[in-house]
């Protein structure tokens, strides 16, 4: 951040010291402050808020503090991974994740802030799990308990949408093969103290 390029003349300034004007939003900037004062103000592998975490992740990409942006992005791949492998592991509903407090529409809140971060590692699992939303979430913005709306860019509300529509038809496709492939003696129904059961034999 300090080494970026400084101005040849300064034009404001307060007892010989240079006036900065600052144009980032004050509650990124005021978490990039309270980062500056004390390193433990966010440490990976604890649960900040997701307005500290987005806070610092734009500050960060902003001033080129690449180990705090990278301490970051490790922190939201643990939810929202690159393989398929740790993507599994990261639904496991008995994995315990320490990402931060979730809340209605966080996938889109992801989306969005992976694309202004310019973090795309995060875009294939955000953008797959914005997909188990509903189609009037996708389509509308999901509301939080707090009344904010996280909505898609409309690009990537097509995109969207257009991922739910294949997986749906891909899901009739295999029901409607797994229908074929059973026949009429495969169903025996078998009496078990007095309640009736389906046993299919495949």
């Amino acid at each position: 951040m300090l080494s970026m390029p400084q101005p040849d003349r300064i034009e404001d300034s307060f007892e010989d010291l240079p006036i900065v004007e600052i144009r980032d939003n004050d509650t990124d900037f005021t978490h990039l402050l309270c980062f500056f004062y004390d390193h433990r103000y966010y440490q990976g592998g604890t649960e900040p808020t997701f307005e500290k975490i987005s806070g610092l992740f734009r500050m960060s990409t902003k001033y080129q503090m690449d180990d705090l942006r990278n301490e970051i992005i490790a922190h939201l791949s643990s939810a929202y991974p690159s393989t398929l492998e740790q993507y599994l592991k990261a639904v496991d509903p008995m994995t315990t994740l320490p990402l931060f407090p979730p809340f209605h529409g966080q996938h889109f809140a992801v989306v969005a802030l992976a694309r202004e971060t310019d973090a795309s590692i995060l875009l294939a699992a955000a953008l797959w799990r914005s997909t188990c939303m509903t189609s009037q979430d996708i389509l509308q913005g999901a509301v939080d308990l707090n009344g904010r709306r996280y909505m898609f860019s409309p690009a990537d509300t097509q995109l969207c949408m257009l991922s739910k529509s294949r997986a749906y038809k891909k899901l009739v496709r295999v029901e409607n093969s797994f229908a074929a492939t059973l026949k009429r003696t495969n169903c025996v129904m078998q009496n078990q103290r007095g309640h009736f059961s389906w046993m299919l034999y495949i």
